[in-house]
């Protein structure tokens, strides 16, 4: 199977010691790391504790936005007369004239 039928007594009393010492050594290594975990959640606790004497944050400077919800505007005013870009004959075409105004006759 696992070729631990093919094990003498005494390689099966010293695979047995062997792990023996794996799991001491990890038990020792779990409580090592249970007392890091625990420092660090008192140092954070009180990180905690001092960052809420502060109120939490720091005031924000004068260039900085709120985060006010916009106001309603009302609809846009019409012109009196309509924006229409004119083109005199008497100058030559430049090409990005065709490309801008296509709908405008020349």
């Amino acid at each position: 199977m696992s070729g631990l039928d093919e094990l003498t007594r005494e390689e099966l009393i010293a695979l047995v010691l062997k792990l023996h010492e794996t799991v001491e050594l990890q038990a020792k290594r779990i409580i090592e790391l249970e007392a890091m975990v625990q420092a660090a959640a008192e140092r954070i606790s009180a990180l905690e504790e001092e960052l809420s004497k502060f109120g939490g944050s720091k005031p924000k400077p004068a260039w900085v936005k709120s985060n006010a919800p916009n106001e309603e505007k009302g609809p846009r005013k019409k012109r009196a007369q309509s924006f229409r870009v004119f083109l005199f004959p008497s100058l030559p075409l430049h090409p990005l004239d065709i490309l801008l105004f296509p709908t405008y006759t020349y």
